[in-house]
C-alpha cells in the first residue's frame, strides 16, 4: 500500500479515546484518533520516516516485557505475599506477611511509562496497520478507565495514563490484581496488543530495508490481512 508522506499534523487535547464502534479508514483520521485531536492541515515537519519503525518496534517491546512482568504466575509472581519489615522511629522493627506494594507501585510505573512512550512513538508512524493497532490499544484502555481509576491511574492528555503513588498503594490488592494479573487482564490484553504493534511495525521496517535503487521493494514479511488481525484484538 502507498502512503502519503506529506503528512497532517494535530493540536492535542485532553481527553478519553473514542469508543465508537466505526474504524477510521484513513491516514488523518487515524492518527487523530490514536491522541484524541483536532486535525487541520498544516505543513508537514522533517521527518525521518526510515527510522520511526524501529522505534515502535523498540517501544512495543518495552511495553510487551513490562506488561509480561505484571502477569507472571507461580514463582515469578509479584503478587505473592512475602515478609515485610518495617521500621518505626523509634527503631522498633514489625515483620508481617503481606504484599510487597513498593515493588508492585515500581512495576506498574515502569509499565505506564514504557506505555506512553509506545503511544508517542507510534502516533508519529507513517504505517496505518500501525495507526490502527494503535488506536485499538487507546480505545481499550479508556473502556477500562473505571478500573484503572479504582487502582489510582489516570488517562489524560494525549491518552496518556498517570499514576498517584498514595493512591496505588492504598488501592484493595484485589482490584489491583484484577486489573494486572488476572487471566485476561488489562495487563495481560495491552501484552497482545503490544505485540501487534510490533509485528506490523516490523513489517513496515524490512519494507524500508529492501527498496531498491528505483523505489521498488521486495515484502519479505508474511502476507497476513490487516482485517483479521485488526478484528482479532478489537
Amino acid at each position: 500500500m502507498e502512503l502519503n508522506l506529506n503528512l497532517t499534523y494535530a493540536t492535542l487535547i485532553t481527553g478519553l479515546p473514542s469508543t465508537s464502534s466505526s474504524k477510521p479508514t484513513n491516514y488523518s483520521n487515524l492518527k487523530s484518533s490514536v491522541l484524541k485531536t483536532q486535525v487541520y492541515q498544516s505543513p508537514a515537519p522533517s521527518v525521518d520516516i526510515a527510522k520511526l519503525p524501529g522505534d515502535v518496534e523498540k517501544k512495543s517491546d518495552a511495553l510487551k516485557d513490562s506488561a509480561d512482568i505484571l502477569i507472571a504466575k507461580g514463582a515469578d509472581s509479584l503478587f505473592q505475599q512475602t515478609n515485610i519489615t518495617t521500621t518505626e522511629e523509634d527503631g522498633t522493627q514489625t515483620t508481617v506477611k503481606d504484599y510487597d506494594r513498593d515493588s508492585l507501585y515500581h512495576n506498574v510505573k515502569n509499565f505506564i511509562e514504557d506505555y506512553n512512550a509506545l503511544i508517542d512513538s507510534a502516533s508519529d508512524s507513517s504505517n496505518t496497520s500501525v495507526l490502527r493497532q494503535t488506536l485499538s490499544l487507546t480505545s481499550y484502555t479508556g473502556a477500562y478507565a473505571n478500573a484503572l481509576g479504582n487502582t489510582g491511574i489516570t488517562i489524560g492528555k494525549n491518552n496518556h495514563l498517570s499514576i498517584d503513588e498514595e493512591s496505588f498503594k492504598e488501592s484493595d490488592m484485589n482490584t489491583i490484581k484484577a486489573v494486572f494479573n488476572d487471566t485476561n487482564s488489562y495487563a495481560y490484553t495491552v501484552s497482545a496488543k503490544s505485540s501487534q504493534i510490533n509485528y506490523y511495525a516490523g513489517n513496515e521496517d524490512n519494507k524500508i530495508d529492501t527498496y531498491s535503487p528505483n523505489g521498488v521493494y521486495s515484502n519479505r514479511s508474511n502476507a497476513y490481512s490487516v482485517g483479521s488481525l485488526y478484528n482479532s484484538c478489537s
